[in-house]
């Protein structure tokens, strides 16, 4: 076995007919390395061929904001409509919005708490009253939060949520391709678009750093300098400069 052909291997694979991605091929390759670096330390090999395979650069799909008018859209023409609604507003990864249950809500608070985020750690999202009207919340609190009206979007599983409620809502609704990560970018942008801070979106969104929140969406804060500069000028001028004790 050369190591030529498990490159060619490795660059063949595919999956549903489509070349699969550069993610897929690498673990194909890490795995059959890891298997064959076993039988090599067993004696059964002279090498591992599958230890310098390359796997191309990931590429990574630019982020897409969508703006309120698209957001409704998407919405309106969905068979979930509040799904869609939490994503582009909590910023919530699909697979929290999909575990939060009826006791994970503070209505009186205006938040929604997510128990274990992709850090490991638990964070309150504020949520808008329009779709906090949205969520049936007399019910017991260990139920799920969110049901598609249906019962038949593949349960708790967010590859379901993408292929079968939001690709064909945005397909329907005109707007090309959108993800739910797509729905997480526009909570944050519009978010910073109302005013809110670098620390503020940090603490929505559950980034584990205020850095990895100005590397995503740095460039939409610069849109509000003037608005900044506007404001600063207003209390000058008035005198309404607020003290700092």
């Amino acid at each position: 076995m050369e190591r030529a052909e498990l490159q060619a291997w490795v660059a063949g694979i595919k999956i549903g007919g489509r070349p699969a991605s550069q993610t897929v091929k690498a673990k194909a390759g890490q795995a059959l390395a890891g298997a064959l670096q076993i039988a090599l330390e067993r004696g059964q090999l002279n090498s591992n061929p599958a230890r310098q395979l390359r796997y191309g650069r990931a590429t990574r799909r630019a982020a897409r904001f969508l703006d309120v008018g698209e957001l409704s859209a998407l919405a309106t023409s969905s068979s979930w409509p509040s799904m869609v609604w939490m994503l582009g507003t909590g910023g919530y990864r699909a697979s929290e919005a999909l575990a939060l249950t009826v006791g994970d809500v503070d209505p009186s608070r205006g938040r929604v708490r997510v128990q274990r985020s992709k850090n490991g750690e638990g964070r309150d999202v504020p949520v808008l009253p329009s779709v906090l009207a949205m969520l049936d919340l007399d019910r017991p609190r260990g139920q799920w939060l969110l049901e598609h009206p249906r019962g038949d979007a593949g349960s708790r599983d967010r590859r379901a949520l993408r292929n079968n409620v939001i690709v064909p809502a945005a397909k329907k609704a005109g707007l090309g391709s959108v993800t739910t990560h797509d729905l997480r970018h526009t909570a944050a942008s519009l978010a910073i678009a109302a005013g809110a801070d670098v620390k503020m979106v940090q603490a929505m969104l559950g980034h584990a750093s205020a850095t990895l929140t100005m590397d995503t969406y740095g460039h939409l804060f610069e849109g509000g300098l003037d608005g900044v500069a506007a404001k600063m000028e207003s209390m000058i001028r008035t005198g309404n400069v607020p003290t700092h004790r």
